[in-house]
C-alpha cells in the first residue's frame, strides 16, 4: 500500500482484543508504534487520503465501534453517512471522528445478531457511495471479511494465507493469484480458506493469474519509480503496438472490436479525467482528422452534467489508467443507461471500466507505481494513434499507402524515446538552471496543445510549482500580461506549417524579458537565435507522433526540478493513484 498518496496510515490487529495503531505520516512511522515481536494472525491497513475530516490520527483508520468490538477499513465515500450518523447518535453511538468511515463499524454492530456477514449484508443495503470495505472482528479472530461497491478490492491467494487489498502491486511480495470481487460481493478469508457470497449465497469466482513479478514493482536502481517509469516507455511502445498492426498488408489488428460498427457512429465522445483527459484531446484530433467522424474529448466530471450530449447513434471512449476513475465510470454507466455503446481505454486488467464498458482495449504499461502518470500517458496516445487509423480503416478515409507511412512512422517512436532520454544530462542541467523560478508557461499548437497542458500538469503535480499551459495563439489574449524575467517559457516548436508564427509568438515573449526553452527538432539551427535554451527531439515523419517525443523530454524536466527541490516524486501531496471519488 505504500506507493499510493497518502496523507495518515493504520492498522489494527486481533488477538485477545482489537489493538489500533495509526498515525499522520508514513507508514515507516506507523511500523514504529507497534511492539517489537508482535503477533497477530490477521489484521486490516490503511493509507488514507482525506476526503472527510483533517488528516489527523482521529480522522485516520481503522475505525471501531462503541463496544470495540469490530474495526473497519474503507476506501470510497459514504454518501449518505450524515443521515445515518444522526439515526445512530438518537441511538446512543459515540463517534470520534469526523469521517464518513466511522458509521460502517456501527452499523454493523447495530445489525450483527452473531453472524457478522448477513450484518454486513444488511449495512451495503443501507449505505450509500462507493467503498471497499474490510472487516475484523473480536468474536471472529481468526477471519478478515470484505465487500465492495464501485471501488476496488482483490482477494490475493498465496501459501497459506489470503490477502485483500485495492491494488495487484501491494500483494505480489505474497502471492500471484487473484480474484477480482464484484460490487457487492462479500468476502470472508482465513489463513487456510475463502468464502465469497452474493446476496447471502456462496458463489464460486474464477481464479486469475498475476503475470507481473516483484522486480516489475521495484526501482530496479533508479532514485524513484518516476525516474524508472519514464526510462521504461520506449518499451511500452513497443508493447502496446505489438501484436496490433501489420507493416506489410497495413492492417490495424482490433479483434475486441470486431462488432463495433463505427461507420454507423454519429459522433464521439471521449470522457476522461487529469492526463488521460489530455491524451484524449490528442486522440479527438487524430480521430477526427483521418475518420471524418466528429469527436470531443470532455472531462468526464462534466459530461456527466449533460446526458444530452449524447445518444444511441454515438461512441463513447473512456480513458482511465486505473479503471477506477469514479468521474470516467459513472459516464460509462450513463452511456450504458442511455444505450450508447462504450470503449474503454485502461491498463489495469479486472479494473471496474473493463466490466462496465461494452469493447475494453488495454494498454500494456504493466504497474505504475508513480502517482503522477507518464508511461501509461504516452501508451495511451500510441494506442489512439492505432484506433484512430483503425477507424480510418473502416471508414475508407484513408489511402493503403498512407496507412503503411503512418505505422512505419509509430514504429520509429520506441528508438526516438531512447535517443530523448539519451539526453536527460542535458534536461537535468536546464532543470537546475530554473528550479528556484515560481511560475512558468507551458506553450503549444495544434496537438502539441494537450501535451502542454500535461506538461504543466507534471511540473505541478511533482514539484509544486505553479504552471499553466496554452494554446500559442492565446498568449496575446491576456496571459501576455502576466511575463516577465521571473516568468519561464517552454514553447513547443515542430518545424510545421506554423513554425513561423510561431517563432513570431517567442518574439513577443522575449521583449518581455521572459526567458523561453524551447522543445525542436534536431535538425533546427536557428532557435538558439531566438531563446534561452533549446531541448532538441529527433524529427518523425508524422508530425502527429513528435507528441510522444516532447512529452518524455517535459516529463525529464519535471523531474530533476522536482528532485532539486527534494519533493515526494512518486507520492506527491494530496495526490492519489486512483481517483475514486467524486
Amino acid at each position: 500500500m505504500e506507493y499510493r498518496g497518502y496523507d495518515s496510515a493504520g492498522i489494527s490487529f486481533v488477538n485477545e482484543k482489537i489493538e489500533i495503531y495509526k498515525n499522520t505520516g508514513f507508514v515507516s512511522d506507523l511500523i514504529k508504534k507497534i511492539p517489537k515481536n508482535h503477533e497477530a494472525k490477521n489484521g486490516i491497513g490503511h493509507t488514507r487520503w482525506a476526503t472527510h475530516g483533517k488528516p489527523t490520527e482521529k480522522n485516520a483508520h481503522p475505525h471501531l465501534d462503541c463496544n470495540e468490538e469490530v474495526s473497519v477499513v474503507h476506501n470510497g465515500i459514504i454518501e449518505n453517512y450524515l443521515d445515518l450518523k444522526e439515526e445512530l447518535q438518537k441511538k446512543n453511538h459515540k463517534f470520534i471522528s469526523d469521517t464518513d468511515t466511522e458509521v460502517i463499524p456501527h452499523l454493523i454492530e447495530e445489525n450483527n445478531n452473531g453472524d457478522i456477514i448477513k450484518a454486513i449484508n444488511k449495512v451495503i443495503k443501507i449505505i450509500k457511495g462507493s467503498y471497499a470495505i474490510t472487516v475484523i472482528s473480536k468474536n471472529n479472530p481468526s477471519e478478515v471479511y470484505g465487500v465492495r461497491m464501485k471501488s476496488p478490492l482483490i482477494l490475493g491467494i498465496g501459501k497459506n494465507e489470503h490477502i485483500l487489498a485495492s491494488d495487484v502491486p501491494a500483494i505480489l511480495p505474497y502471492a500471484n493469484k487473484v480474484i477480482y470481487l464484484e460490487d457487492g460481493e462479500i468476502v470472508r478469508i482465513t489463513p487456510d480458506e475463502y468464502n465469497i457470497f452474493k446476496n447471502g449465497e456462496k458463489i464460486n469466482k474464477e481464479v486469475q493469474e498475476i503475470e507481473w513479478n516483484i522486480k516489475s514493482a521495484e526501482k530496479s536502481g533508479y532514485k524513484h519509480f518516476t525516474l524508472k517509469e519514464i526510462h521504461e516507455q520506449p518499451r511500452v511502445i513497443r508493447d502496446t503496438i505489438s501484436g496490433r498492426i501489420d507493416e506489410v498488408t497495413g492492417k490495424i489488428i482490433f479483434n475486441e472490436l470486431n462488432n463495433l460498427k463505427i461507420h454507423d457512429r454519429n459522433k464521439i465522445v471521449i470522457s476522461a479525467m487529469g492526463s488521460s483527459l489530455y491524451a484524449g484531446m490528442i486522440i479527438e484530433r487524430l480521430i477526427e482528422e483521418q475518420s471524418g467522424i466528429y469527436t470531443k474529448a470532455v472531462s468526464a466530471s462534466e459530461l456527466i452534467s449533460f446526458e444530452n450530449q449524447i445518444n444511441t447513434a454515438d461512441l463513447v471512449i473512456a480513458i482511465s489508467q486505473s479503471g477506477e476513475t469514479a468521474d470516467t465510470l459513472e459516464t460509462v454507466k450513463m452511456a450504458r443507461e442511455a444505450g450508447v455503446p462504450t470503449l474503454a481505454i485502461t491498463n489495469v486488467l479486472g479494473s471496474n471500466i473493463e466490466r462496465e464498458a461494452d469493447y475494453v482495449l488495454f494498454t500494456r504499461a504493466g504497474p505504475e507505481i508513480g502517482v503522477a502518470a507518464t508511461k501509461s500517458f504516452t501508451a495511451q496516445i500510441a494506442l489512439g494513434y492505432l484506433l484512430a487509423l483503425y477507424f480510418s480503416i473502416e471508414t475508407k478515409t484513408i489511402e493503403p499507402n498512407k496507412i503503411k507511412q503512418k505505422l512505419k512512422s509509430i514504429l520509429q517512436v520506441p528508438r526516438g524515446m531512447m535517443k530523448i532520454l539519451g539526453k536527460k544530462e542535458r534536461i537535468a542541467e536546464l532543470a537546475k538552471k530554473y528550479h528556484k523560478e515560481k511560475d512558468f508557461f507551458y506553450m503549444g499548437r495544434g496537438v502539441n496543445l494537450p501535451i502542454a497542458l500535461e506538461g504543466a500538469l507534471k511540473l505541478k503535480e511533482i514539484s509544486y510549482i505553479h504552471a499553466e499551459g496554452i494554446a500559442s495563439g492565446d498568449l496575446k489574449h491576456g496571459p501576455l500580461a502576466l511575463l516577465d524575467r521571473n516568468v519561464p517559457v517552454i514553447s513547443l516548436i515542430p518545424i510545421d506549417k506554423f513554425y513561423r508564427r510561431n517563432t513570431s509568438t517567442i518574439k513577443q515573449i522575449k521583449a518581455r524579458d521572459a526567458p523561453v526553452i524551447a522543445i525542436t527538432y534536431d535538425r533546427d539551427k536557428e532557435m538558439e537565435k531566438f531563446v534561452d535554451d533549446v531541448i532538441r527531439i529527433p524529427e518523425i515523419e508524422d508530425e502527429d507522433l513528435s507528441t510522444l517525443y516532447n512529452i518524455v523530454a517535459l516529463q525529464l524536466f519535471s523531474y530533476y526540478i522536482a528532485d532539486y527541490l527534494k519533493r515526494d516524486i512518486d507520492k506527491p501531496r494530496n495526490l492519489a493513484k486512483s481517483v475514486t471519488v467524486e
